[in-house]
Protein backbone atom coordinates (compact mmCIF):
# COMPACT_ATOMS: atom_id res chain seq x y z
CA UNK A 1 0.00 0.00 0.00
CA UNK A 2 1.36 3.26 -0.99
CA UNK A 3 2.71 5.18 1.85
CA UNK A 4 2.39 9.12 2.94
CA UNK A 5 5.33 11.35 3.29
CA UNK A 6 5.15 15.24 4.16
CA UNK A 7 8.76 16.34 2.57
CA UNK A 8 8.17 19.87 3.57
CA UNK A 9 10.91 20.14 5.67
CA UNK A 10 13.11 17.81 3.04
CA UNK A 11 15.91 19.39 1.51
CA UNK A 12 15.57 20.37 -1.71
CA UNK A 13 19.02 19.60 -3.84
CA UNK A 14 18.61 22.41 -6.59
CA UNK A 15 21.58 21.65 -8.76
CA UNK A 16 19.84 18.24 -9.90
CA UNK A 17 18.39 18.21 -13.54
CA UNK A 18 15.62 15.91 -14.26
CA UNK A 19 13.77 15.52 -17.36
CA UNK A 20 10.26 14.81 -18.42
CA UNK A 21 6.80 17.02 -19.11
CA UNK A 22 6.25 16.56 -15.73
CA UNK A 23 7.36 19.25 -12.46
CA UNK A 24 10.06 17.10 -11.01
CA UNK A 25 13.07 18.00 -8.06
CA UNK A 26 15.40 15.88 -5.73
CA UNK A 27 14.75 16.05 -2.25
CA UNK A 28 16.75 14.04 0.49
CA UNK A 29 15.23 12.46 3.73
CA UNK A 30 16.92 14.27 6.74
CA UNK A 31 16.82 10.91 8.06
CA UNK A 32 18.17 8.75 6.05
CA UNK A 33 20.63 10.99 3.51
CA UNK A 34 18.60 9.32 0.50
CA UNK A 35 17.88 10.73 -2.02
CA UNK A 36 14.25 11.34 -3.50
CA UNK A 37 12.41 12.51 -7.02
CA UNK A 38 8.88 14.19 -6.23
CA UNK A 39 6.99 14.30 -9.18
CA UNK A 40 3.25 16.21 -9.33
CA UNK A 41 0.76 16.01 -12.27
CA UNK A 42 1.04 17.88 -15.81
CA UNK A 43 -0.47 21.01 -16.01
CA UNK A 44 0.08 23.09 -18.87
CA UNK A 45 -0.72 24.64 -22.31
CA UNK A 46 -4.37 24.16 -21.69
CA UNK A 47 -4.02 20.50 -20.30
CA UNK A 48 -4.76 20.05 -16.19
CA UNK A 49 -4.37 16.37 -15.78
CA UNK A 50 -4.27 16.09 -11.90
CA UNK A 51 -4.50 12.78 -10.94
CA UNK A 52 -1.72 11.90 -13.23
CA UNK A 53 0.42 11.41 -10.01
CA UNK A 54 -2.38 8.57 -9.04
CA UNK A 55 -1.71 7.41 -12.33
CA UNK A 56 2.08 6.79 -11.19
CA UNK A 57 1.82 5.66 -7.75
CA UNK A 58 -1.63 2.75 -8.80
CA UNK A 59 0.97 1.73 -11.99
CA UNK A 60 3.42 1.07 -9.32
CA UNK A 61 1.31 -0.54 -7.43
CA UNK A 62 -0.57 -2.99 -10.00
CA UNK A 63 2.83 -3.84 -11.40
CA UNK A 64 4.25 -5.57 -8.40
CA UNK A 65 0.52 -7.06 -7.33
CA UNK A 66 1.46 -8.75 -10.57
CA UNK A 67 4.88 -9.42 -9.86
CA UNK A 68 6.49 -7.08 -12.57
CA UNK A 69 10.37 -5.32 -11.21
CA UNK A 70 8.10 -1.82 -10.95
CA UNK A 71 9.84 1.28 -8.77
CA UNK A 72 8.23 1.91 -5.72
CA UNK A 73 6.14 5.26 -5.87
CA UNK A 74 4.31 6.95 -2.86
CA UNK A 75 2.23 10.12 -1.96
CA UNK A 76 3.78 12.58 -0.90
CA UNK A 77 2.52 16.71 -0.03
CA UNK A 78 5.27 19.50 -0.02
CA UNK A 79 4.85 23.11 1.30
CA UNK A 80 7.37 25.47 0.61
CA UNK A 81 8.15 28.75 2.43
CA UNK A 82 6.16 30.70 0.90
CA UNK A 83 3.26 28.37 1.22
CA UNK A 84 3.04 27.16 -2.15
CA UNK A 85 1.11 23.21 -1.64
CA UNK A 86 1.94 20.41 -4.17
CA UNK A 87 0.81 16.87 -4.23
CA UNK A 88 2.64 14.23 -5.76
CA UNK A 89 3.88 11.10 -5.85
CA UNK A 90 7.33 10.16 -4.48
CA UNK A 91 10.16 7.96 -5.68
CA UNK A 92 13.48 6.75 -3.43
CA UNK A 93 16.08 7.10 -6.14
CA UNK A 94 17.20 4.11 -7.86
CA UNK A 95 21.13 4.55 -7.94
CA UNK A 96 23.70 4.96 -5.12
CA UNK A 97 25.22 7.97 -7.24
CA UNK A 98 28.73 7.60 -5.50
CA UNK A 99 28.99 4.11 -7.93
CA UNK A 100 26.12 4.01 -10.71
CA UNK A 101 24.51 6.17 -12.84
CA UNK A 102 21.36 6.04 -14.62
CA UNK A 103 21.48 5.39 -18.68
CA UNK A 104 18.68 6.24 -20.65
CA UNK A 105 17.84 4.33 -23.56
CA UNK A 106 18.18 7.47 -25.58
CA UNK A 107 21.99 7.47 -25.19
CA UNK A 108 22.43 3.76 -26.96
CA UNK A 109 19.81 5.15 -29.56
CA UNK A 110 22.11 8.36 -30.18
CA UNK A 111 25.45 6.05 -30.30
CA UNK A 112 24.06 3.29 -32.84
CA UNK A 113 22.80 6.36 -34.71
CA UNK A 114 24.53 9.99 -34.00
CA UNK A 115 22.32 11.94 -36.37
CA UNK A 116 19.38 10.05 -34.69
CA UNK A 117 17.05 13.19 -33.28
CA UNK A 118 14.49 11.95 -30.77
CA UNK A 119 12.18 15.12 -30.93
CA UNK A 120 12.13 15.01 -35.25
CA UNK A 121 11.98 11.94 -35.59
CA UNK A 122 9.50 9.57 -33.82
CA UNK A 123 8.47 7.31 -36.65
CA UNK A 124 12.42 6.15 -35.99
CA UNK A 125 11.71 4.95 -32.60
CA UNK A 126 10.78 1.34 -33.15
CA UNK A 127 11.68 -2.15 -31.62
CA UNK A 128 13.98 -3.05 -34.31
CA UNK A 129 15.91 0.17 -33.83
CA UNK A 130 16.04 -0.57 -29.80
CA UNK A 131 17.13 -4.07 -30.77
CA UNK A 132 19.51 -2.74 -33.24
CA UNK A 133 21.17 0.07 -30.76
CA UNK A 134 21.40 -2.39 -28.08
CA UNK A 135 23.57 -5.01 -30.30
CA UNK A 136 25.58 -2.72 -30.58
CA UNK A 137 26.41 -1.92 -26.92
CA UNK A 138 26.69 -5.75 -26.43
CA UNK A 139 23.25 -5.37 -24.79
CA UNK A 140 20.83 -7.31 -26.86
CA UNK A 141 20.84 -10.27 -24.28
CA UNK A 142 18.70 -7.72 -22.16
CA UNK A 143 16.15 -7.37 -25.02
CA UNK A 144 13.40 -9.13 -22.99
CA UNK A 145 12.93 -7.07 -20.31
CA UNK A 146 12.20 -4.48 -23.43
CA UNK A 147 9.54 -6.92 -23.72
CA UNK A 148 8.50 -7.39 -20.36
CA UNK A 149 8.13 -3.71 -20.22
CA UNK A 150 5.81 -3.58 -23.31
CA UNK A 151 3.59 -6.38 -21.76
CA UNK A 152 3.60 -4.05 -18.36
CA UNK A 153 2.89 -1.00 -20.33
CA UNK A 154 0.24 -3.23 -22.74
CA UNK A 155 -1.78 -3.86 -19.03
CA UNK A 156 -1.95 -0.15 -17.63
CA UNK A 157 -2.18 1.77 -21.19
CA UNK A 158 1.14 3.64 -20.96
CA UNK A 159 1.19 5.73 -24.39
CA UNK A 160 4.46 7.28 -23.58
CA UNK A 161 7.05 4.71 -23.04
CA UNK A 162 9.96 7.53 -24.77
CA UNK A 163 13.36 7.37 -24.99
CA UNK A 164 13.82 8.85 -21.21
CA UNK A 165 12.02 6.49 -19.67
CA UNK A 166 13.58 3.26 -19.45
CA UNK A 167 17.28 1.71 -19.54
CA UNK A 168 20.98 0.76 -17.28
CA UNK A 169 22.31 1.29 -14.34
CA UNK A 170 25.52 1.21 -15.11
CA UNK A 171 28.92 1.41 -12.75
CA UNK A 172 30.65 4.93 -12.46
CA UNK A 173 33.56 4.69 -14.29
CA UNK A 174 36.22 6.11 -17.20
CA UNK A 175 38.02 4.22 -19.30
CA UNK A 176 40.86 5.18 -22.40
CA UNK A 177 39.54 2.66 -24.89
CA UNK A 178 35.62 2.93 -25.73
CA UNK A 179 35.45 -0.81 -26.87
CA UNK A 180 36.92 -2.03 -23.63
CA UNK A 181 34.45 0.25 -21.70
CA UNK A 182 31.51 -0.41 -23.52
CA UNK A 183 31.97 -4.57 -23.08
CA UNK A 184 32.52 -3.93 -19.05
CA UNK A 185 29.35 -1.84 -18.59
CA UNK A 186 27.59 -4.36 -20.71
CA UNK A 187 28.41 -7.31 -18.20
CA UNK A 188 27.81 -5.08 -15.31
CA UNK A 189 24.70 -3.24 -16.71
CA UNK A 190 21.21 -3.92 -15.11
CA UNK A 191 18.02 -3.22 -16.57
CA UNK A 192 16.39 -0.29 -14.84
CA UNK A 193 12.98 -1.32 -12.65
CA UNK A 194 10.52 0.02 -14.38
CA UNK A 195 9.68 3.89 -13.89
CA UNK A 196 8.11 6.94 -15.02
CA UNK A 197 4.79 5.12 -16.54
CA UNK A 198 1.98 7.95 -15.25
CA UNK A 199 1.04 8.51 -18.84
CA UNK A 200 -1.98 5.64 -18.36
CA UNK A 201 -4.65 4.10 -16.61
CA UNK A 202 -6.90 7.01 -18.36
CA UNK A 203 -4.69 10.18 -16.13
CA UNK A 204 -5.84 12.78 -19.58
CA UNK A 205 -9.51 12.09 -19.04
CA UNK A 206 -11.94 14.88 -17.39
CA UNK A 207 -14.10 13.77 -15.13
CA UNK A 208 -16.81 14.02 -17.45
CA UNK A 209 -14.98 11.71 -20.00
CA UNK A 210 -14.94 9.58 -17.02
CA UNK A 211 -18.45 9.50 -16.53
CA UNK A 212 -18.96 9.10 -20.11
CA UNK A 213 -17.25 6.05 -20.40
CA UNK A 214 -18.13 4.35 -17.19
CA UNK A 215 -22.23 4.90 -19.22
CA UNK A 216 -21.49 3.52 -22.32
CA UNK A 217 -19.33 0.06 -22.84
CA UNK A 218 -19.15 0.19 -26.47
CA UNK A 219 -17.17 3.61 -25.88
CA UNK A 220 -14.77 2.44 -23.75
CA UNK A 221 -13.96 -0.22 -25.61
CA UNK A 222 -13.21 2.31 -28.62
CA UNK A 223 -11.29 4.05 -25.78
CA UNK A 224 -9.51 1.16 -25.57
CA UNK A 225 -8.69 0.04 -29.35
CA UNK A 226 -7.56 3.61 -29.59
CA UNK A 227 -4.42 3.08 -26.93
CA UNK A 228 -1.17 2.77 -29.25
CA UNK A 229 2.52 2.11 -27.80
CA UNK A 230 5.09 4.87 -28.54
CA UNK A 231 7.71 2.17 -29.56
CA UNK A 232 6.50 1.74 -33.24
CA UNK A 233 6.52 -1.31 -35.47
CA UNK A 234 8.74 -0.52 -38.31
CA UNK A 235 7.26 3.34 -38.92
CA UNK A 236 3.80 2.77 -37.72
CA UNK A 237 1.92 3.50 -34.59
CA UNK A 238 0.49 0.54 -33.56
CA UNK A 239 -1.45 -0.41 -30.28
CA UNK A 240 0.41 -2.17 -27.81
CA UNK A 241 -1.31 -5.78 -28.24
CA UNK A 242 -0.87 -6.01 -32.00
CA UNK A 243 2.79 -4.82 -31.52
CA UNK A 244 3.76 -7.83 -28.95
CA UNK A 245 1.61 -9.91 -31.78
CA UNK A 246 4.26 -8.77 -34.36
CA UNK A 247 7.35 -9.24 -31.90
CA UNK A 248 5.99 -12.62 -31.60
CA UNK A 249 6.24 -13.72 -34.68
CA UNK A 250 10.24 -13.99 -33.93
CA UNK A 251 10.20 -17.25 -32.10
CA UNK A 252 13.13 -16.24 -29.53
CA UNK A 253 10.35 -13.52 -27.80
CA UNK A 254 7.82 -15.45 -28.53
CA UNK A 255 8.72 -17.96 -25.99
CA UNK A 256 9.10 -14.57 -23.82
CA UNK A 257 6.45 -13.45 -24.19
CA UNK A 258 4.05 -16.67 -24.10
CA UNK A 259 5.80 -17.57 -20.85
CA UNK A 260 5.37 -14.22 -19.34
CA UNK A 261 1.36 -13.78 -20.59
CA UNK A 262 0.80 -17.32 -18.62
CA UNK A 263 2.71 -15.97 -15.45
CA UNK A 264 0.82 -12.99 -15.38
CA UNK A 265 -2.46 -15.37 -16.32
CA UNK A 266 -1.53 -17.25 -12.88
CA UNK A 267 -0.92 -13.83 -10.82
CA UNK A 268 -4.05 -12.08 -11.77
CA UNK A 269 -6.53 -11.93 -8.96
CA UNK A 270 -9.29 -9.40 -9.92
CA UNK A 271 -10.58 -9.01 -6.21
CA UNK A 272 -6.80 -8.27 -5.67
CA UNK A 273 -6.16 -5.52 -8.27
CA UNK A 274 -9.68 -4.04 -7.43
CA UNK A 275 -8.16 -3.48 -3.68
CA UNK A 276 -5.33 -1.93 -5.06
CA UNK A 277 -7.14 0.43 -6.88
CA UNK A 278 -9.42 0.92 -3.99
CA UNK A 279 -7.10 1.55 -0.96
CA UNK A 280 -4.32 3.55 -3.44
CA UNK A 281 -5.23 6.45 -1.18
CA UNK A 282 -5.82 5.53 2.26
CA UNK A 283 -3.02 6.68 3.71
CA UNK A 284 -4.31 10.41 2.71
CA UNK A 285 -4.71 12.26 5.48
CA UNK A 286 -8.07 13.86 6.29
CA UNK A 287 -6.87 17.54 5.67
CA UNK A 288 -6.04 16.49 2.32
CA UNK A 289 -9.03 14.38 1.10
CA UNK A 290 -9.40 16.92 -1.53
CA UNK A 291 -6.53 15.31 -3.52
CA UNK A 292 -7.97 11.78 -2.87
CA UNK A 293 -8.86 10.08 -6.20
CA UNK A 294 -12.58 9.93 -7.10
CA UNK A 295 -14.76 7.17 -6.84
CA UNK A 296 -15.46 7.21 -10.11
CA UNK A 297 -12.43 7.33 -11.60
CA UNK A 298 -11.47 4.40 -9.65
CA UNK A 299 -14.21 2.70 -10.80
CA UNK A 300 -13.04 3.13 -14.63
CA UNK A 301 -9.47 2.15 -13.62
CA UNK A 302 -10.82 -0.93 -12.50
CA UNK A 303 -12.70 -2.08 -15.62
CA UNK A 304 -10.05 -0.80 -17.83
CA UNK A 305 -7.30 -2.75 -16.53
CA UNK A 306 -9.12 -5.69 -16.45
CA UNK A 307 -10.46 -5.22 -19.91
CA UNK A 308 -6.91 -4.30 -21.23
CA UNK A 309 -5.96 -8.01 -19.32
CA UNK A 310 -8.59 -9.55 -21.44
CA UNK A 311 -7.43 -8.07 -24.70
CA UNK A 312 -3.40 -8.95 -23.28
CA UNK A 313 -4.29 -12.83 -22.90
CA UNK A 314 -5.66 -13.00 -26.06
CA UNK A 315 -2.08 -12.27 -27.43
CA UNK A 316 -1.48 -16.14 -27.02
CA UNK A 317 -4.12 -17.20 -29.32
Amino acid sequence: MAEFFDISTWQELDFFNTGGTRNKAVFENPDTGELYYFKTSLKKEGRDYKHEFWSEILASEIGRELGFNTLRYDIAYHKDVQGKEEIGCLSKSMIDTSRYKLSEGVNYLLAYNPNYNPKDEKNLYTFNFIENALGKSLLKDKMHYVVKTIIFDSLIGNGDRHQENWGFIVPSFQHENKDVKIFIESLMSIFTPIYDSGSSLGRELTDERVDMLLRDSKMLEAYINRSDCKIRWEDKKISHFDLLKRIKENVIYKEIIETEIKRIEKAFNRNSVENVVDSIDKKLPSNLKQHKLPENRKRLIKFFVSLRYERLVKVLT
